[in-house]
């Protein structure tokens, strides 16, 4: 289990959602030193300006509840999207729509080649949340985190060409699930229990990102940023989806200024140019 009670080991506390440069000015920045992922799995940033990069060459393991310092699904697996009739789209109904949903545009998620529309609401205690198809389908799922359902959000996006996720968070810790054969599943750590993301009230992350190319994302990152000074130091861990499990890929760690996009991005939940704050499913409180 994650424990929520420390904060980050240094670097500012992170809001539950931040206001970047704009969503066109991140999805520029993201593709300078996130990077595109190598063949080989290795992370493989440029870098320009004042930033500065190393690379590590070990792949790290997942221990207990996954680090959030991990990285892009190079590797992943399944059917891809979330059905494999692409063509056809998801036109079954699994979990339908609820009335009074919120709701909002989100990418193409069956591989049909139609955007689709995302939805959230309040079950009780806990969260509701699913996709509604241009198909004609539905289905979701369900999560809950401490605290109630109230003001928790979900970013559904690709990570890569082949793999869609819902990022699940209530501003502390950020929950990993895929679409995927018209159903939305989590994906779990090496351990069996589904994987985390920490937005610094641990030691092991601060923010979720993808790897891009260009504008077109590349892979999941889990981000763990540290600020001293005037500065600002992110390990970008690449996250290796295969199927429904995820572990923990190689390590690139970039200094930026403090006031850089890349290092305030680093403190939030964004893929290329999507990001929580602005294509985010949220649960609004009650009244």
């Amino acid at each position: 289990m994650i424990d929520r009670s420390r904060p980050v080991a240094s670097g500012p506390r992170p809001r539950r959602t931040r206001a970047f440069a704009g969503a066109s000015a991140l999805a520029a920045v993201l593709a300078v030193t996130l990077g595109a992922c190598s063949a080989s799995g290795a992370a493989s940033p440029t870098t320009s300006g004042a930033a500065t990069s190393s690379t590590s060459d070990t792949s790290t393991e997942a221990s207990g509840t996954t680090s959030a310092t991990a990285s892009s699904s190079a590797a992943s697996s399944g059917s891809g999207s979330a059905t494999a009739t692409a063509a056809a789209g998801c036109a079954d109904t699994t979990m339908a729509e609820p009335s009074g949903a919120t709701t909002r545009e989100v990418p193409d998620v069956d591989g049909d080649g139609r955007p689709d529309t995302g939805w959230i609401a309040a079950g009780g205690d806990q969260v509701v949340f699913g996709v509604s198809t241009a198909a004609g389908g539905s289905f979701g799922t369900t999560f809950a985190l401490a605290g109630g359902a109230e003001g928790r959000e979900v970013l559904i996006t690709p990570v890569d060409s082949t793999t869609v996720v819902a990022l699940a968070t209530d501003g502390r810790t950020v929950l990993l699930f895929r679409v995927l054969d018209c159903q939305v599943r989590p994906v779990l750590n090496a351990q069996g229990s589904q994987y985390e993301f920490s937005l610094g009230f641990t030691g092991y992350g601060t923010g979720v990102g993808c790897s891009t190319d260009g504008s077109t994302p590349t892979g999941l990152l889990g981000l763990l940023a540290t600020t001293s000074g005037n500065t600002t130091t992110v390990a970008s861990t690449r996250i290796l989806i295969d199927g429904l499990t995820a572990t923990n890929g190689a390590t690139t760690t970039t200094t930026y200024p403090k006031d850089d996009p890349m290092a305030q991005a680093a403190y939030g939940v964004t893929c290329g140019a999507r990001t929580l704050q602005d294509d985010g499913l949220l649960l609004e409180p009650a009244g």
